[in-house]
């Protein structure tokens, strides 16, 4: 599906699955909602599942996506794109989950990671990664997070605790 130069778009509670060209490409669109898809199996050279380019004021929630070269690819000069609720799983040696190319006051948050991460090509860009809590990060995500990020720590394998503390500690 690839839409352009569009007002109020709406793609919801689709499944996408194995095409070259992508899963769903927005560019030079304003305003639209992308929510409850299922895109996977788009690992074919740059192909996405998700791709937003010079697009503004997306809502892109509660979608599955797995298998993709990246998940969801958010590119300049996009704006005011919010992401959040997604699971993304790119345990197949792909790309990252999330990759974002912009500056633009993008808000990714709640989202759940598993095999790559969220990367920004920015080093000092003004997306915003924690609204009220960051993204989830499993299955060794956690290697690909921006550094403001404030997501959950990805899976810990080793607690130290202070023997001398003497307080309960609590997980979970």
């Amino acid at each position: 599906f690839t839409q352009g130069n569009s007002i109020n778009i709406a793609v919801k509670n689709n499944e996408i699955s194995s095409n070259s060209n992508g899963g769903l490409i927005l560019t030079s669109s304003k305003y639209g909602e992308i929510s409850g898809n299922i895109i996977k199996h788009h690992n074919i050279g740059a192909s996405n599942g998700i791709s937003i380019s010079n697009s503004h004021n997306f809502s892109v929630f509660s979608n599955i996506l797995y298998n993709n070269n990246f998940g969801i690819s958010v590119d300049n000069p996009s704006t005011n794109n919010t992401i959040t609720n997604n699971t993304i799983n790119s345990t197949q040696g792909n790309t990252y989950g999330i990759y974002m190319t912009t500056t633009g006051l993008n808000k990714v948050w709640r989202n759940t990671f598993y095999g790559k991460g969220l990367w920004e090509q920015y080093e000092n860009p003004t997306n915003i990664y924690c609204v009220d809590v960051g993204n989830m990060y499993l299955s060794g995500a956690g290697a690909d997070r921006p550094p403001r990020e404030c997501g959950p720590m990805p899976n810990v394998i080793e607690y130290r605790i202070n023997p001398t503390y003497n307080s309960t500690i609590g997980f979970n």
